[in-house]
């Protein structure tokens, strides 16, 4: 795969206008990293997955890679960033078999299983921002 299986989440949250594209607005969504600004954002980070094993009649290995959520919200508006996490959530869980292009490369999602609780974080930084975090284990491929 020519892109990571964080950059394609981040692909369909964008499509889906769950977060925005645009890096400088509010709700902005980054892979790899969760800048200071904007102060409402997320960020979707790559982590080990799960490995089924050998397939005994192709020799196949399937993996399941793993990808992290973290989302973040004024500290004035807890309830605002936990419910961009719900929504986020709630088009995670219904996400089923999506098509996803990213330039000229296309990916198939064919389901999300979230594989961890979510963890209120806190307030991590002195602008006392919230943050939540959960990982999920993803089945894409390339189309």
């Amino acid at each position: 795969m020519n892109h990571s299986p964080a950059q394609i989440l981040a692909k369909y949250l964008t499509d889906q206008s769950i977060f925005s594209a645009t890096l400088s607005n509010d709700w902005a969504l980054f892979v790899g990293h969760l800048p200071q600004k904007p102060s409402r954002a997320g960020a979707l980070f790559d982590v080990p997955g799960s490995i089924d094993g050998r397939y005994m009649g192709t020799g196949e290995v399937k993996e399941h890679p793993g990808v992290s959520l973290q989302v973040r919200g004024k500290d004035s508006d807890y309830k605002v960033g936990k419910d961009k996490l719900d929504a986020t959530l709630a088009s995670i869980q219904a996400l089923d078999s999506v098509s996803i292009s990213i330039g000229g490369d296309s990916y198939l999602i064919e389901n999300m299983s979230r594989i961890a609780a979510v963890s209120a974080l806190g307030p991590l930084d002195s602008q006392r921002r919230a943050t939540w975090v959960t990982s999920f284990r993803m089945e894409v491929s390339t189309v």
